[in-house]
């Protein structure tokens, strides 16, 4: 009978604690203490979803509004980072199962609907600030302003201008988010559409990719 787990276990090293598989920088521990990690290049990729749909606003007179047929948030030309009506905010915790330490890397996106008229999408502009709190220390008060450029802008993960004319599920990337971070922090954004193109979108939800390393953590707020 063929030993799967044999053949799995490359170069693995065993020790009291628990089973180490792969080479010397590249590994996944099994540890009796810590569980599961993923060392160097085996950590995967993971979402941590925030669903704007809901969010309460400030006004009804500013650029952002409901879509309670489409469960969408429906953005206007023209609207300003710093106008509370203009904007949607959130806070997303940092879960237990991801990477954490200096200088982490984690990846914003929209998901949206972009319009497709004679081959042509509009360069839409999101922008987005986002603030770290770090547990255990002072309250951050300062904004990181990012954006991300859809259509001619280069941010967007599909080309649409070969379709037909309508309506496409489309993923458009703000700039990485590099960030030291510890278990349990929190990112903060506030969002608007700040070009000046004719017409309205619709975005259905912003997420955020990071590398996950772990199942979880070893203690309820604290992970080596």
């Amino acid at each position: 009978m063929t030993n799967y787990l044999k053949d799995a276990l490359v170069e693995q090293a065993n020790s009291a604690d628990g089973i180490k598989t792969g080479d010397t920088s590249d590994y996944i521990l099994f540890d009796k203490v810590k569980g599961k990690r993923y060392i160097g290049n085996t950590t995967v990729w993971k979402d941590m979803i925030m669903d704007i749909f809901g969010r309460r606003l400030t006004g009804i007179a500013g650029t952002v509004d409901y879509d309670f047929g489409e469960n969408a948030m429906v953005f206007q030309p023209n609207g300003n980072i710093n106008n509370a009506n203009h904007r949607i905010g959130g806070n997303q915790e940092i879960n237990h199962e991801f990477k954490i330490g200096a200088s982490i890397t984690f990846k914003p996106h929209l998901h949206w609907w972009q319009q497709v008229t004679s081959g042509v999408v509009k360069p839409v502009v999101f922008t987005l600030r986002y603030r770290h709190q770090k547990n255990g220390v002072g309250k951050t008060t300062s904004w990181t302003t990012i954006t991300a450029d859809a259509g001619s802008g280069g941010d967007d993960a599909f080309d649409f201008t070969s379709e037909a004319d309508g309506l496409y599920n489309q993923i458009t990337h703000f700039n990485d988010i590099t960030i030291s971070c510890g278990v349990s922090d929190e990112i903060q954004i506030q969002m608007t559409r700040s070009d000046s193109e004719t017409g309205d979108v619709s975005v259905k939800f912003f997420d955020i990719h990071g590398e996950v390393d772990s199942d979880g953590s070893e203690e309820e707020i604290y992970k080596s």
